[in-house]
């Protein structure tokens, strides 16, 4: 029996754990995790199979009782027993209809609780499933037969923000996506998952089958028609899979398994989805390139590290391939990339920070998680000038920040921001607003104020400006804000401004 104990009181999580686990119950069950609330339960419950939830009632954030109806409405078979305090029995009585298997009053009767995650271990040995989830030991075991295998990984492409949050949030999306994997895994039977470490966003599942290899192509190909049907059918989140060929482990002693293999050709199956979209695709279907696109041009400017050109030439490459809509060619011109910076930089690279051509593997790896060509640049270009960064420091903070600041200028009349301007300049807000204050004695705030003042002073002394129209063309949608700020840094507000410069119509202004 996997139990989660939620609880906002940790005095209470420590307590019932040790309960439990000091019990004559201990080598019947495990304790698969804590939580402090109901969205870090969502989080444990999606990252492994769950069978009891004992849960306080009332916590902030998300409460039991709101737990219990989205893990009830995915999921009906996980069990859930409520602790409830004196003033709580409504909040229980409704957790029961929605499925609850008890309530206990707290301070919690051990021997009550005992009874009733008794009663419910012998319930469900009666129908005890096999395990979907392989622990490091069963997977090395069947990692290393000699039985044909092949591998599928599935990745929840991009959402909006707002579909993200319509869904009840991140820890709610991937608690759904490891539900419906799960599910389809059971129904078929022999189909086993992991999920992503830490290098890796969750929002994907692998999942790995043995057998025949006639049966796994089948058995691989069913698993991902329904995720991916009931994803973009039910849950309306788009997903795509990647699916190896099957192989097989002929010579034990090799030391490239042919699981490793598998897991990168499904991988290089799923990044078809950044140039066709989501969809199921196949390992075998990628043919080899003949040719790149990484350029002479590109090439120069790896020499030279001259990373506008470095900018200019990735992005051609990358709308190459796209116009060409060859996964493969993609993948080489990549590779090639990322030779080439190796190559140019990797006496530098070593010095600054010990990398080697893993480094190489690494970045490749990560980049073939993208979903879409935008992301594939957006990660390009932030592993590229992070390398550039650590090779001259000086350097590239100084063009880092002269293209913050000539993005700024030409978009002044909008409500540019922190965040907008360093995802144009590829680094993070922290890092930019460290720049300017570091390299050009202001802060990001005050250097985009003194702009606009400035620019605003330009437009009032042309004649033909209307004093109200000054404010949205220097970014400003709020006039009274526009005034108040000008007159902060001149002395003078935007009407008197005007009339002071054309006070004297015959050519003398008064010195401001």
């Amino acid at each position: 029996m996997r139990i989660l104990i939620v609880d906002d009181e940790q005095e209470i999580r420590n307590g019932i754990r040790h309960l439990l686990i000091g019990s004559a119950l201990a080598d019947r069950i495990e304790i698969v995790g804590t939580a402090n609330d109901g969205r870090e339960a969502m989080i444990v419950a999606g990252s492994g199979p769950v069978d009891l939830i004992i849960t306080d009632i009332r916590m902030p954030g998300m409460d039991g009782l709101e737990l219990i109806r989205h893990i009830r409405t995915a999921n009906p078979s996980i069990a859930f027993i409520i602790l409830s305090g004196y003033d709580d029995f409504s909040y229980a009585r409704e957790a029961m209809r929605y499925g609850a298997l008890d309530y206990l009053l707290k301070p919690v009767e051990e021997r009550e609780l005992l009874g009733i995650v008794e009663r419910l271990i012998e319930r469900t040995n009666k129908e005890k499933e096999p395990p979907l989830y392989l622990t490091r030991d069963e997977f090395r075991a069947l990692r290393e037969n000699g039985e044909w295998k092949a591998v599928a990984l599935c990745g929840a492409d991009e959402l909006p923000e707002e579909r993200v949050r319509e869904l009840g949030g991140e820890p709610m999306l991937q608690w759904m996506l490891a539900k419906v994997h799960s599910e389809a895994a059971r129904e078929l039977g022999g189909i086993y998952l992991l999920t992503g470490d830490s290098a890796v966003p969750f929002r994907y599942s692998f999942g790995l089958a043995a057998g025949s290899e006639h049966e796994l192509r089948n058995k691989l190909a069913e698993f991902a028609q329904r995720v991916h049907h009931f994803c973009r059918e039910r849950v309306k989140v788009p997903v795509s899979f990647g699916l190896s060929e099957p192989v097989r482990q002929e010579v034990q002693s090799s030391e490239e398994m042919p699981i490793d293999l598998a897991f990168v050709r499904a991988q290089q199956a799923l990044f078809s989805r950044v140039l066709l979209g989501s969809d199921i695709y196949r390992g075998e279907d990628i043919q080899e390139a003949k040719h790149h696109h990484a350029s002479e041009k590109l090439e120069a400017a790896l020499e030279i590290k001259d990373s506008d050109s470095i900018v200019e030439e990735i992005e051609a490459l990358i709308e190459r391939c796209v116009q060409e809509g060859s996964v493969s060619v993609l993948l080489l011109s990549l590779e090639r990339l990322l030779f080439l910076v190796h190559h140019r930089w990797q006496v530098d690279l070593s010095s600054a920070d010990g990398t080697s051509m893993s480094l190489m593997n690494r970045t490749l790896e990560s980049l073939l998680w993208s979903s879409r060509p935008s992301s594939l640049r957006k990660g390009l270009m932030e592993w590229i000038q992070g390398a550039l960064a650590r090779l001259d420091p000086a350097r590239q903070e100084g063009k880092v920040l002269a293209r913050a600041k000539k993005y700024i200028q030409a978009h002044l009349q909008h409500p540019v921001n922190l965040t907008e301007v360093s995802q144009e300049t590829l680094v993070t807000p922290q890092y930019l607003s460290k720049l300017f204050r570091e390299k050009s004695g202001e802060t990001f705030i005050e250097y985009i104020t003194r702009l606009r003042i400035e620019e605003a002073k330009r437009l009032l002394a042309e004649p033909g400006v209307k004093v109200y129209e000054v404010a949205s063309q220097v970014g400003y949608s709020n006039w009274k804000h526009f005034s108040r700020v000008f007159k902060q840094h001149t002395g003078y507000g935007p009407a008197d401004y005007k009339n002071r410069i054309f006070v004297d119509r015959v050519g003398y202004q008064h010195e401001l």
